[in-house]
């Protein structure tokens, strides 16, 4: 491994400190100018006027997200083949990527979802109003194809991939890799929801330690697609 490969890979904190500022940031900008924009237009107030429903909300703060991830991930995919490398090496070291033990992915595809159906069960219990109903039917085809994607690829290539090999580079045990990995990965999500924090740490340190003994990205991508899938798809046929 060249220097210039090295140095690549070890390049850890820019992507874990602007993920976190720009999410964060970016998304109380996007909500609370979405509020701006409707009381604005509405003069201040006006009970004809509804505010933005969740589903309008979340869309507009989905889209966000997407933006926002894939061009990190690009950014990282087109840094490495300037370092004469690819990408590729983090799905797994050696051999093919679809050549893994069944077991460890199987309790690995088990653990996230029995912890993401047990959020969701809580969420909707604490907060029954929340639903995606109201989008059209082409935000809902977006939301339902185009977010689980984003989410599955770019967040295990950079999160599990990228930065725990990284911080391992940089002489970090992997127990610590994965724990750093696991809390940017929790930032990332909202610094000011207590429950999601918690909740995406815990997935965070489970796929971490999975990809720590594992080395393989596909199992990862595959169980995480699967959780947004329905975790999404759930909110568009609550009433």
């Amino acid at each position: 491994m060249t220097d210039r490969i090295m140095l690549e890979r070890k390049n850890v904190w820019p992507y874990i400190i602007w993920s976190i500022v720009i999410l964060n940031l970016g998304g109380f900008l996007v909500i609370g100018g979405m509020y701006a924009f409707f009381y604005a237009r509405a003069g201040g107030y006006s009970p004809q006027l509804s505010p933005p429903s969740f589903g309008q909300t979340q869309f507009v703060l989905s889209t966000f997200i997407v933006l926002v991830e894939w061009s990190l991930a690009l950014i990282l995919i087109t840094r490495y083949r300037k370092a004469g490398t690819s990408t590729r090496e983090l799905f797994t070291p050696s051999g093919s990527i679809f050549r893994f033990r069944l077991r460890p992915a199987f309790l690995l595809f088990l653990v996230v979802n029995v912890v993401f159906i047990s959020y969701i069960v809580l969420l909707i219990r604490s907060m029954p109003d929340l639903t995606y109903k109201d989008l059209a039917l082409w935000q809902k085809i977006l939301f339902i194809t185009l977010v689980p994607l984003t989410a599955a690829f770019t967040e295990e290539l950079i999160w599990r991939g990228h930065i725990i090999s990284g911080f391992e580079l940089r002489g970090r045990n992997s127990m610590q890799a994965v724990l750093l990995s696991a809390s940017s990965f929790a930032l990332i999500h909202g610094v000011f929801m207590p429950d999601r924090l918690l909740m995406t740490f815990f997935f965070g340190i489970v796929a971490g330690y999975y990809y720590m003994r594992e080395r393989n990205l596909v199992p990862l991508m595959f169980a995480h697609w699967f959780v947004d899938l329905w975790g999404f798809g759930i909110f568009l046929i609550l009433k």
